[in-house]
């Protein structure tokens, strides 16, 4: 369901009586059924409207259009809404806070939509942050130390801490950043985390280089990665080998496949690049070795897709899970964005990649 602000209807500024809850002003979603059906209503001018004078301050002003549908209408029409937009739109007015918990169940017994509740009271209170674990509310920018982790993360249950394990991204020997479900979904508000947290470059003192930036694309949060190395003798193709094993997707068949790919173009001494996309997640890898006259250039590009804010495809939700149970469909094709950015990349996609991140020159380790 695509949400919309009914604040149009006048609801949120309309109360007979304070409502006892801490969150009076939400921007509740309502279809445009609501819209349709209030717009045929014959009012009157708004000076002719007024509400009962059981406060002064509320005398004078217009009934909003949505209270004066009859119960049945108004009843229909909530009907259509998920359990999470119908308490929020209760919570908008004591009127509609009596009618619609006495004729809906507005408990919220599922996790899924208490956390869907929670992410609609961010919009109206932007300095808290919905924890998918626990589905809690907490106060964010002073855990900037922990990762932006919840403070109740102690008390997650097994599953949840199995599933959802930080993506750290290295850059050079002192540098990495700590992805987690949280860092994720205050990247895609306008009031969390600005997209440059994302930036980071390095050089190991073994000579690794890489790079992060992120990007926001259509609604979706995209990372992507560089991992450049030169090998000279076997044993830096052995730790090649282990590096690309580390930064290439979590799963471990992304991963596998990122290593066998390696190894028999050093094998074959065969040219690269080569593309794929992880089987469980929107995760694209491409591979690219040249050999020169007595070393051996390897360059590794992940770019990952986080989703959009309120994200339904597993493909996307699984990036946080070690062994997820869905897989890709064969015949499913990549997402067109991505498709874009590597396009977007040119013939020269090796020289233009660190273009692309846009993060500056490189600085040491």
């Amino acid at each position: 369901m695509r949400f919309h602000n009914f604040k149009f209807l006048g609801v949120a500024n309309f109360r007979s009586k304070p409502v006892p809850h801490p969150y009076t002003t939400p921007r509740a979603p309502v279809l445009a059924t609501i819209s349709s059906m209030s717009s045929r209503i014959d009012a009157a001018d708004d000076d002719d409207i007024v509400t009962p004078a059981d406060t002064t301050d509320q005398q004078h002003r217009p009934i909003p259009a949505l209270l004066r549908l009859p119960n049945e209408l108004l009843f229909a029409a909530t009907n259509f809404l998920e359990p999470e937009s119908q308490l929020l739109l209760s919570l908008s007015c004591q009127q509609l806070h009596g009618l619609l918990n006495a004729n809906f169940d507005l408990t919220l017994d599922d996790k899924a939509e208490k956390i869907r509740f929670l992410q609609l009271l961010e919009r109206d209170h932007p300095e808290y942050l919905t924890c998918r674990s626990c589905a809690k509310l907490f106060l964010w920018r002073g855990r900037k130390p922990f990762n932006y982790a919840c403070p109740h993360s102690d008390r997650h249950s097994d599953e949840d801490t199995r599933l959802s394990p930080p993506q750290t991204i290295r850059a050079g020997d002192n540098r990495a950043i700590a992805i987690t479900r949280e860092v994720v979904d205050l990247a895609l508000r306008d009031d969390g985390l600005p997209i440059t947290f994302f930036k980071t470059s390095g050089v190991s003192r073994s000579g690794v280089f890489q790079k992060t930036a992120a990007r926001l694309v259509d609604g979706q949060l995209l990372v992507a990665t560089r991992l450049e190395v030169e090998m000279f003798s076997p044993r830096e193709i052995v730790g090649a080998r282990i590096l690309l094993g580390r930064n290439s997707c979590y799963h471990r068949g992304a991963a596998r496949q990122v290593v066998n790919m390696f190894e028999y173009a050093v094998a074959s001494e065969l040219p690269l690049p080569v593309m794929f996309t992880c089987e469980l997640c929107e995760t694209d890898h491409h591979l690219g070795l040249t050999k020169g006259e007595r070393s051996m250039n390897v360059v590794l590009q992940v770019l990952r897709n986080y989703g959009r804010r309120q994200e339904t495809r597993p493909m996307v939700d699984q990036i946080f899970q070690r062994d997820p149970a869905s897989k890709r469909p064969a015949h499913e094709k990549w997402e067109k964005v991505t498709w874009a950015l590597w396009d977007a990349l040119g013939p020269t996609w090796r020289d233009d990649f660190v273009l692309w991140l846009d993060d500056g020159p490189v600085t040491g380790p």
